[in-house]
């Protein structure tokens, strides 16, 4: 078994005051040919929304090698195993930092290594594991590179 870490990612605080935030939408684009439009968000974004006034765009724009989405109701040992590693490493669940972090000794990534023979390590590529956790959601991603997030305010309709 390996001795999975988790770890906080480096972003700017997350708003708390309107409450928790869930995921609004996901979207990968992987090939700039102009086709699609605007070509600042190749790679994989995900966008988190508060209830009322706050968004959240996370920008992986690297390469994802694995993508997972899943509702909580399906991953109920996944929340009670995050909560463990968590409180392992003093890690606050309520905090502005919690939605988003990596998990360093990851057995994700090590399961994508047995799957593809170790080819990612012959091309000494870093494989970094990536959560994404709210209240109604789990995303995890496998990247070679941490995400760019920025906090951005909604327009509240009248």
């Amino acid at each position: 078994m390996i001795d999975e870490k988790l770890m906080y990612i480096d972003h700017v605080p997350f708003p708390t005051d309107d409450g928790s935030y869930n995921i609004a939408k996901y979207a990968t684009t992987f090939y700039s040919d102009n086709f699609y439009g605007d070509d600042s968000e190749i790679g994989t974004v995900i966008y988190l929304e508060s209830y009322e006034k706050y968004r959240i765009k996370v920008h992986f724009k690297d390469f994802h090698y694995a993508f997972y989405a899943s509702d909580e109701s399906t991953l109920q040992k996944k929340y009670f195993n995050l909560g463990e590693l968590a409180d392992k490493y003093k890690i606050d669940h309520q905090g502005d930092k919690w939605i988003i972090f990596e998990i360093e000794n990851s057995e994700f990534v090590n399961s994508i290594h047995k799957g593809n023979m170790d080819f990612y390590k012959t091309l000494e590529k870093t494989l970094r594991h990536f959560v994404i956790f709210t209240e109604e959601n789990i995303v995890e991603l496998i990247s070679g590179t941490a995400p760019s997030i920025s906090v951005h305010e909604q327009k509240i309709q009248d």
